[in-house]
């Protein structure tokens, strides 16, 4: 259940949802299986497997979005109204035309589309009613966007949105850059990639690389802007933060991992237990990134 991403969210500071009210709301759209000419269907699932739209444990809470996406791929389509095209062309004795093409695709897209297989996709998010966090596990903009546009079609008003800071991440990973160290309790890793802001947009790319060096330096002070920083908090979370405040590649390290409990055959038990962790530790991670961009950027 551990998130891999993070895109962060501030809620409204008057955040007076309870959870009933919100998973009444959230029924309202609930995921249902694709119809016979539907090639995709979203809405809210259960993060449990049963009847229950919002797991919670101590006031924080697990919510999923889900797609169901039919797999038709058009080269299919495509192969199956060229093959009747051909036999078309023997019947008519003369070549098929570019509507009757478009048209045999129409008919064999809508013949498919009842037998295709669906997969389901599921985009997990947390929220925390007490310090006003949404956070949503995709590096992924667009199926963000989804996840929080389903929330205001279920008219859950929660003022959702981005996390903004004072200062701009890729000025604050340059400065840290320059001066070869980071605020504690944060520490460099040895990821980066720098961009040049002008029409060629250079890029370099850095690796398992140590970053303190004057090659870096002097890309820096040639105009290249930083855009990913590898970064590790407090020797528990490692994950790369980008220019436009993303955090990706978000690895819980062994030494927090090993805090959770022996094994339990308890399904429920052993999520409680590592969503409890998770949200521990990122949220005090996430209010020490913002603190080490120059706090929070509120509204004027």
């Amino acid at each position: 259940m551990w998130f891999k991403n993070l895109l962060i969210y501030r809620l409204n500071n008057e955040f007076k949802s309870t959870l009933e009210d919100t998973e009444e709301k959230l029924k309202s759209l609930l995921l249902q299986p694709c119809g016979g000419f539907d090639m995709q269907t979203r809405g809210w699932m259960s993060p449990t497997g049963d009847d229950r739209l919002i797991f919670s444990v101590n006031r924080q809470w697990l919510i999923q979005f889900g797609v169901n996406q039919k797999i038709l791929p058009m080269t299919v389509v495509r192969q199956v109204a060229q093959d009747r095209a051909a036999e078309l062309e023997l019947k008519q004795q003369h070549a098929v035309g570019r509507k009757q093409m478009r048209e045999l695709r129409e008919r064999v897209l809508e013949e498919l589309m009842p037998k295709a297989l669906s997969c389901r996709k599921a985009l997990s998010a947390w929220v925390d009613p007490i310090n006003q966090w949404l956070v949503i596990d995709t590096a992924a903009e667009k199926k963000a966007d989804e996840l929080v546009e389903s929330l205001i079609s279920a008219q859950v008003e929660w003022g959702i949105k981005r996390l903004e800071t004072k200062k701009s991440p890729s000025a604050q990973m340059s400065a840290w850059l320059n001066l070869g160290e980071v605020p504690a309790p944060f520490s460099i890793d040895q990821e980066l990639e720098l961009k040049a802001s002008d029409e060629n947009h250079a890029t370099v790319r850095y690796l398992n690389h140590p970053l303190e060096t004057q090659e870096i330096r002097r890309h820096l002070s040639q105009g290249k802007s930083v855009t990913r920083l590898g970064l590790t908090w407090k020797n528990r979370i490692s994950f790369v933060l980008t220019d436009l405040f993303q955090i990706k590649k978000l690895n819980f390290l062994d030494n927090l991992k090993e805090e959770i409990p022996g094994d339990t055959e308890d399904e429920e038990e052993a999520l409680a237990t590592q969503l409890t962790l998770m949200t521990g530790e990122l949220n005090q991670m996430i209010q020490d990134l913002t603190i080490a961009m120059g706090e929070e950027q509120t509204a004027s």
